[in-house]
């Protein structure tokens, strides 16, 4: 099942443009090879970006086992088997609460005054470890986050946010050694892209290196729904990243099958 977006806080999309960039989105997974998952990366407009290469095989730790063949991996067999040093953890309303810590995928994930350890749901710390590779492109590897798993309510309601159930997190600040750091508030330009051309025409190398972020992840599969300043006020200063829980996803069988064939090529 797919829940469409609608209401505050990733839950609504604004006009005819943003719901025929979530339309063509949906449309856009292109399997190939038979040790990795290729997310042909088409952004939320549909120009086809095809750089984005998840190679599973190469990160798969052979606690996976083949033995798995023929049905979905759980969320945190997947999450092993990537090679992620996760740790079971418990949380008032994460279904299946992980412990991250700092690193995934070779992105290290540090919160503002928050414990050096990460708590989410396994299935957002399962598609941020396989959307390493896009920050890696443009040569990220630490990130600044506000909000992860953290109980409240939507502003001005009264129902729970998505980071409640440890699904979202807030992005604000990236960093490279070559690439330096580039915040959402300072360097992302607004008001860029459309149907034929997410990208636009950045005026600045960081506002382009955040623009390419936002449409890889945008259009990558790996998650519910993508903010960003350009949708309100809220998120003027940082990327709102959410995803489905494990249960609801429809790439579970994808992702077990392809980390099963890298596991059963890496043992012979």
């Amino acid at each position: 099942m797919i829940r469409f977006p609608v209401g505050r806080d990733g839950y609504r999309w604004i006009g005819k443009t943003n719901w025929s960039c979530f339309v063509v989105s949906l449309c856009c997974v292109v399997i190939s090879g038979i040790g990795g998952i290729r997310v042909s990366v088409a952004d939320h407009s549909g120009v086809v970006d095809t750089s984005g290469v998840v190679d599973t095989s190469s990160v798969v730790d052979t606690s996976a086992r083949a033995k798995n063949k023929g049905k979905s991996l759980s969320c945190w067999d997947a999450l092993r088997g990537l090679g992620v040093k996760a740790k079971r953890a418990r949380a008032q309303g994460v279904t299946d609460a992980v412990e991250i810590p700092e690193t995934l995928g070779a992105v290290t994930y540090r919160g503002y005054g928050q414990p050096k350890t990460l708590i989410l749901d396994c299935s957002l710390a399962l598609s941020l470890a396989i959307a390493a590779p896009y920050f890696a492109a443009q040569g990220i590897t630490r990130v600044r986050y506000s909000s992860a798993y953290q109980r409240r309510f939507i502003r001005g309601t009264k129902r729970l946010s998505h980071h409640s159930f440890g699904l979202a997190i807030d992005l604000h600040t990236f960093s490279g050694d070559v690439l330096g750091t580039l915040t959402i508030r300072d360097d992302y330009e607004q008001g860029l892209g459309d149907v034929s051309n997410c990208l636009g025409n950045p005026l600045t190398e960081n506002g382009l290196v955040l623009r390419k972020l936002w449409c890889q992840l945008s259009s990558s599969q790996l998650f519910r729904i993508i903010l960003g300043p350009d949708f309100d006020a809220d998120h003027y200063n940082h990327f709102h990243v959410e995803a489905l829980p494990w249960s609801e996803r429809s790439d579970r069988s994808l992702i077990s099958e392809r980390l099963i064939a890298g596991t059963r090529s890496n043992a012979h």
